[in-house]
Protein backbone atom coordinates (compact mmCIF):
# COMPACT_ATOMS: atom_id res chain seq x y z
CA UNK A 1 0.00 0.00 0.00
CA UNK A 2 0.84 3.70 -0.15
CA UNK A 3 1.30 5.90 2.14
CA UNK A 4 2.10 9.53 1.41
CA UNK A 5 4.01 11.90 4.04
CA UNK A 6 3.10 15.54 3.46
CA UNK A 7 4.88 18.77 4.56
CA UNK A 8 2.85 21.35 5.67
CA UNK A 9 5.92 23.94 6.49
CA UNK A 10 6.29 26.22 3.61
CA UNK A 11 9.87 27.06 4.72
CA UNK A 12 11.69 23.76 5.75
CA UNK A 13 11.96 20.55 4.51
CA UNK A 14 10.74 17.65 7.27
CA UNK A 15 13.01 15.01 7.98
CA UNK A 16 11.74 11.31 8.65
CA UNK A 17 13.97 8.13 9.50
CA UNK A 18 13.10 4.81 11.59
CA UNK A 19 14.51 1.55 11.49
CA UNK A 20 12.40 0.40 8.53
CA UNK A 21 14.08 3.15 6.14
CA UNK A 22 17.47 5.47 6.70
CA UNK A 23 16.06 9.05 6.19
CA UNK A 24 13.73 10.69 4.00
CA UNK A 25 13.76 14.39 3.41
CA UNK A 26 10.48 15.92 2.27
CA UNK A 27 10.99 19.12 0.55
CA UNK A 28 9.16 21.98 2.04
CA UNK A 29 5.35 22.31 0.87
CA UNK A 30 5.26 18.80 -0.71
CA UNK A 31 4.47 15.22 -0.76
CA UNK A 32 6.51 11.86 -0.33
CA UNK A 33 5.19 8.50 -1.20
CA UNK A 34 6.50 5.81 0.73
CA UNK A 35 5.26 2.04 0.03
CA UNK A 36 4.68 0.15 2.77
CA UNK A 37 3.73 -3.70 3.72
CA UNK A 38 2.66 -3.15 7.32
CA UNK A 39 -0.55 -1.39 8.69
CA UNK A 40 1.59 0.34 11.52
CA UNK A 41 4.65 2.52 11.20
CA UNK A 42 7.09 4.25 13.93
CA UNK A 43 9.14 6.85 12.85
CA UNK A 44 10.92 9.77 14.02
CA UNK A 45 10.42 13.24 12.57
CA UNK A 46 12.56 16.43 13.04
CA UNK A 47 12.86 20.28 11.51
CA UNK A 48 16.33 21.39 11.61
CA UNK A 49 15.85 25.17 11.84
CA UNK A 50 18.65 27.41 12.26
CA UNK A 51 17.67 29.89 14.81
CA UNK A 52 19.97 33.43 13.94
CA UNK A 53 19.82 36.68 14.84
CA UNK A 54 20.54 38.85 12.30
CA UNK A 55 21.84 42.15 13.25
CA UNK A 56 22.35 45.67 11.48
CA UNK A 57 26.25 45.97 11.22
CA UNK A 58 26.11 49.52 12.99
CA UNK A 59 25.14 47.34 16.25
CA UNK A 60 28.10 46.10 18.81
CA UNK A 61 29.42 42.52 18.36
CA UNK A 62 28.94 42.45 21.97
CA UNK A 63 25.31 42.81 21.88
CA UNK A 64 25.19 40.34 18.76
CA UNK A 65 26.71 37.86 20.63
CA UNK A 66 24.79 37.90 23.76
CA UNK A 67 21.44 37.43 21.29
CA UNK A 68 22.78 34.69 19.25
CA UNK A 69 23.97 32.62 22.74
CA UNK A 70 20.82 33.97 24.08
CA UNK A 71 18.48 32.30 21.15
CA UNK A 72 20.43 29.36 21.18
CA UNK A 73 19.66 29.19 25.16
CA UNK A 74 16.23 29.74 24.87
CA UNK A 75 14.86 27.77 22.23
CA UNK A 76 14.99 23.64 21.98
CA UNK A 77 14.77 21.71 19.86
CA UNK A 78 12.93 18.51 20.31
CA UNK A 79 12.62 14.83 18.18
CA UNK A 80 9.44 13.27 18.54
CA UNK A 81 8.71 9.39 17.46
CA UNK A 82 5.40 8.56 16.61
CA UNK A 83 3.52 5.10 15.85
CA UNK A 84 0.30 4.91 13.59
CA UNK A 85 -1.25 1.88 13.48
CA UNK A 86 -4.51 1.08 11.30
CA UNK A 87 -2.83 2.56 7.71
CA UNK A 88 -4.71 1.79 4.87
CA UNK A 89 -3.85 2.38 1.18
CA UNK A 90 -3.82 6.04 0.29
CA UNK A 91 -3.22 7.37 4.02
CA UNK A 92 -1.50 11.02 3.88
CA UNK A 93 -0.19 11.19 7.22
CA UNK A 94 0.56 15.51 7.60
CA UNK A 95 4.02 16.46 8.88
CA UNK A 96 3.88 20.05 10.91
CA UNK A 97 6.81 22.27 12.21
CA UNK A 98 5.48 23.76 15.76
CA UNK A 99 6.72 25.68 18.91
CA UNK A 100 4.94 25.73 22.70
CA UNK A 101 6.47 28.99 24.49
CA UNK A 102 6.84 28.19 28.16
CA UNK A 103 7.84 31.58 29.65
CA UNK A 104 9.34 32.36 32.90
CA UNK A 105 7.85 32.76 36.34
CA UNK A 106 8.31 35.68 38.73
CA UNK A 107 10.82 33.62 40.82
CA UNK A 108 12.81 32.59 37.48
CA UNK A 109 12.91 36.33 36.08
CA UNK A 110 14.60 37.40 39.72
CA UNK A 111 17.42 34.73 38.81
CA UNK A 112 17.41 36.45 35.20
CA UNK A 113 15.75 33.30 33.44
CA UNK A 114 15.14 33.45 29.59
CA UNK A 115 11.45 32.17 28.54
CA UNK A 116 11.90 29.31 26.32
CA UNK A 117 10.30 27.96 23.01
CA UNK A 118 10.00 24.27 22.47
CA UNK A 119 10.21 24.01 18.50
CA UNK A 120 8.72 20.11 17.27
CA UNK A 121 7.48 18.24 14.72
CA UNK A 122 3.61 17.31 14.69
CA UNK A 123 2.26 14.72 12.85
CA UNK A 124 -1.74 14.02 12.29
CA UNK A 125 -3.44 11.59 10.15
CA UNK A 126 -7.13 11.91 9.80
CA UNK A 127 -7.47 8.05 9.30
CA UNK A 128 -5.46 6.42 11.59
CA UNK A 129 -4.37 6.27 14.90
CA UNK A 130 -1.50 8.63 15.91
Amino acid sequence: MKIIFRNLADDIDAVVFSERFREISISKSSDYVLELDEKELVFSLRYNRKFEVNMPAEKSDMISDWLDFSIDSAIVQIENTYCISNLIDGDVIELNDKWHYVPTTKFQSFFRCLPSIYYFGEVECKKAKV
